[in-house]
C-alpha cells in the first residue's frame, strides 16, 4: 500500500472516530438516585428519572438534564415487601447513567 493510499485510510478512520470522541468529551461521569416508589411501577420509573434528570440539572447544568441523552444508563424496578393501604404492592425504581450534553 502507498504512502497516500495508507494517509487517506488514516484520514478516514480519523474522521469517522471524530464522533465518538465528541460524544465521549460531552458525558459527565454516572449519576444515580437512591430509589422511586409508588404504587404503580410506571410511575415510580418516571418519578425516577425525574429525580435522576433534577439531579443531573443540579449537578452539572441543564445542559445535561436529559435522560434520553444519557449513555450506558441502567433502570432497575422491582416489587417491594411493603403494600398500600388496599394491599397493593409499591415498586421502588434505581436507575444510573451517564449524563450527556443535549
Amino acid at each position: 500500500m502507498s504512502i497516500f493510499h495508507r494517509s487517506l485510510v488514516a484520514a478516514a478512520l480519523l474522521i469517522m472516530a471524530s464522533p465518538a470522541v465528541a460524544l465521549a468529551s460531552s458525558c459527565k461521569p454516572a449519576l444515580s438516585n437512591d430509589g422511586a416508589r409508588s404504587g404503580n411501577e410506571a410511575v415510580a420509573q418516571n418519578l425516577a428519572i425525574a429525580r435522576w434528570e433534577h439531579k443531573a440539572r443540579r449537578i452539572y447544568g441543564a445542559a445535561y438534564d436529559n435522560w434520553g441523552k444519557a449513555v450506558s444508563t441502567r433502570i432497575s424496578c422491582k416489587e417491594t415487601a411493603l403494600t398500600n393501604v388496599y394491599g397493593r404492592p409499591s415498586y421502588v425504581c434505581e436507575i444510573k447513567g451517564k449524563p450527556c450534553r443535549s
